[in-house]
């Protein structure tokens, strides 16, 4: 889905829920996922060739994350798709993620860190409850944030 559309998207998932809608044919509420990250840029063709120019951009920040460039001969730029796609996931990904795994008696701890330095999320379980414990860096190295919770019982 096109970000430009999220709005009009939100206003339908609105109007499913409404009594003037069949909610079990609309979207529900907070299903859609949130970006991190945009890829954004431009491809420019000529008779005989095709280049581009891509950048995958901190949805917050906006900072550049990670981009390539190129060209191709006119008629591969499709196939040039995939080396694109590609190459921008090895830049992006070159960051380990850690395991994180944690918790004491009647409570697991786990989830995925991609990045110290950014804001994640660990799940917990428990006989009769779940919790989400997210981290948010309150500097650059990481090394302070904020811990929430919330939870089910």
């Amino acid at each position: 889905m096109e970000w430009k559309r999220r709005a009009e998207v939100l206003r339908e998932i609105e109007l499913g829920q409404s009594r003037y809608a069949d909610k079990s044919t609309f979207a529900q509420p907070g299903h859609l996922i949130e970006p991190n990250v945009f890829i954004d840029g431009a491809v420019n063709t000529t008779d005989s060739t095709a280049s581009w120019s891509v950048q995958a951009k901190d949805v917050v920040t906006g900072e550049v994350l990670a981009e390539d460039k190129g060209s191709v001969p006119s008629e591969q730029v499709l196939e040039a798709s995939k080396g694109i796609a590609k190459r921008l996931a090895e830049k992006l990904c070159k960051r380990p993620s850690f395991s994180a795994k944690g918790g004491g008696p009647g409570l697991s701890i786990t989830g995925m860190v991609n990045d110290i330095n950014r804001p994640f999320v660990l799940h917990g379980t428990g006989q009769g409850f779940t919790l989400e414990l997210s981290y948010t860096p309150t500097n650059q190295t990481g090394s302070a944030g904020t811990m929430t919770y919330k939870g089910k019982l």
